[in-house]
């Protein structure tokens, strides 16, 4: 038997993707469960800090590292959208610009030309008349003009 540390804490989660939307737990599930701790998602400094460290994206600006912060946070609390875009979509998003981005006329280029293949790919739609494609393009438009 290993035994843990006196303040050691397990923590675990339960979002399976392939069942999109918020379902009850089991009675016998939550009864077994001492606290909850609702997570949301990081404030906007702490974001931009996740895609600067994650992505090693030293090299980029602040400005970029902020649009790509705001057009995936757009994704998130949209009427069309059940699933947004994740952190992880945004430090993917910020890999590719920053990698690639030279090979772009500005970063805003790169941006648009990186940012629906990632963002769309976990992305689920809410609204069967309007696909998440069409939602992150009139993100794209909205914030890249």
């Amino acid at each position: 038997m290993i035994k843990a540390s006196e303040n050691f804490a397990f923590v675990a989660t339960q979002n399976p993707v392939e069942t999109s939307g918020t379902y009850r737990l089991s009675r016998v599930l939550v009864d077994r469960i001492g606290c909850w701790i609702r997570l949301g998602y990081p404030s906007k400094e702490t974001e931009i800090e996740i895609l600067r460290v994650n992505a090693a994206a030293f090299d980029l600006p602040e400005s970029v590292l902020g649009k790509i912060y705001e057009i995936v946070n757009d994704t998130r609390g949209n009427p069309d959208i059940e699933i947004p875009a994740s952190p992880r979509a945004g430090i993917y998003l910020t890999r590719l610009v920053d990698r690639y981005g030279g090979r772009f006329e500005d970063e805003d280029s790169a941006i648009r030309f990186f940012a629906p293949s990632v963002l769309t790919k976990e992305m689920r739609a809410r609204n069967p008349s309007k696909s998440v494609e069409e939602v992150v393009e009139g993100i794209l438009e909205r914030r890249l003009g």
